[in-house]
C-alpha cells in the first residue's frame, strides 16, 4: 500500500516556488494535478508525490536546499489535530513520546523513536521508502529541520543540539545547515535524527494545557473510529490491483489484529458492504462476508 501523508506537509509550498518565480498551475498541470491539489491542509496525498514535487522545487527554484527552506516556514500545525495535542503536552518528554506513538495520524510509512543513552537523548527517523526516494535531499532535510522547528516552537527557544544526522549524500553547500542547526554534521547516515541533552526532555511545553490534551485527545479516538470505513475501503482499493485482499492483510495495514479489524467492519456494515463493487472486483468479497 501506497504510504500517505497530509497535505499540509507542504504547506507554503506553492507561495516558496512562486517567490523564486515559478508558475505552480502550470507545474502542477504537467503533473495531472489539479491546481487546488494542496489547497485542503487535511487531505491524504501519496508519500511518494510530496517526495517528487520537493525535488521538482529544489530543480525548478535552483535553490539546493529548496526543503530545507520550506521546513524554515512551516510550523506544528503541518500535523493537524495530532499537533494540538502535542502542544498540550506537560514535558517535552511526553510531547515526543506522543509524536513517536501517534505519527500515523499525520504520515504513514514514517518510524520515529527517542533513546536517551546517558546524557544525551536521540530523536531518530526514517522513512519506509526505496529507491531515490529514500536518499532524496529535499525530503529528508524537509522532515530533519521540521522536527527541528516543532521542538524548538515547543520550548520557545532553539534546541541547542550536539548533532544532526541525516540521509542522502552530503550537499555541496552545507552553510544553510549550518546557520540553522548549529551543530556538526553526518550525511549519508541510515537515519534522520537530532541528538540534544536529555535534560531538555524535562523541559515544560510552553503554554500546555492538561484539561484541553484530555479533550483533544478524546477527539482524535472518535475521529479514527469514525474514519474507519472510510480508511478501510482506502486500502481495499488500493490492495485490489495487487490480488491481495485478505482479512489479514487489511489488519495489518491499519495495525489491528483480524478479530478485531472483523468486528468494526461488522459494525459498520453499510460502509463496507460496499467494498466488494469497487472497481468492478469481487476479489474483496471473503473481508465483506467475514465481516457480516
Amino acid at each position: 500500500m501506497l504510504p500517505m501523508v497530509r497535505a499540509s506537509a507542504l504547506s507554503g509550498y506553492k507561495k516558496l516556488l512562486r517567490s523564486y518565480g515559478v508558475d505552480t498551475d502550470q507545474l502542477f498541470a504537467r503533473l495531472s494535478l489539479p491546481a487546488s491539489f494542496l489547497d485542503r491542509p487535511d487531505t491524504m496525498i501519496p508519500l511518494e508525490t510530496k517526495v517528487e514535487l520537493l525535488e521538482l522545487g529544489a530543480t525548478l527554484s535552483g535553490r539546493e536546499q529548496f526543503g530545507l527552506e520550506l521546513a524554515q516556514q512551516q510550523n506544528i500545525s503541518m500535523l493537524g489535530a495530532l499537533g494540538l495535542l502535542v502542544q498540550q503536552s506537560p514535558t517535552l518528554r511526553d510531547a515526543l513520546h506522543t509524536l513517536v506513538a501517534s505519527i500515523g495520524l499525520a504520515v504513514q510509512g514514517l518510524d520515529v523513536w527517542l533513546e536517551e543513552e546517558g546524557e544525551l537523548a536521540y530523536l531518530r527517523s526514517t522513512y519506509r521508502l526505496e529507491g531515490p526516494s529514500a536518499q532524496s535531499r529535499q525530503h529528508n532535510d524537509n522532515t530533519l529541520a521540521g522536527a527541528y522547528n516543532i521542538i524548538s516552537f515547543l520550548l520557545d527557544e532553539p534546541l541547542p543540539l550536539r548533532a544532526v544526522y541525516l540521509c542522502g549524500p552530503q550537499p555541496a553547500a552545507t552553510a544553510p545547515y549550518d546557520a540553522l542547526l548549529h551543530a556538526p554534521l553526518v550525511f549519508d547516515s541510515d537515519y534522520n535524527g537530532l541528538v540534544f541533552e536529555s535534560r531538555y526532555l524535562d523541559r515544560p511545553v510552553v503554554g500546555a494545557n492538561p484539561e484541553m490534551r484530555g479533550l483533544i485527545d478524546s477527539y482524535l479516538k472518535k475521529r479514527q473510529l469514525r474514519e474507519f470505513p472510510e480508511r478501510l475501503l482506502w486500502i481495499i482499493t488500493n490492495l485490489l490491483p495487487r490480488g491481495s485482499v485478505t482479512l489479514e492483510t487489511v489488519a495489518e495495514k491499519i495495525d489491528m489484529a483480524p478479530g478485531p479489524c472483523r468486528r468494526n467492519s461488522a459494525s459498520r456494515a453499510p460502509a463496507s458492504s460496499n467494498c466488494s463493487t469497487v472497481r468492478g472486483s469481487n476479489r474483496c468479497a471473503p473481508i465483506c462476508s467475514t465481516a457480516t
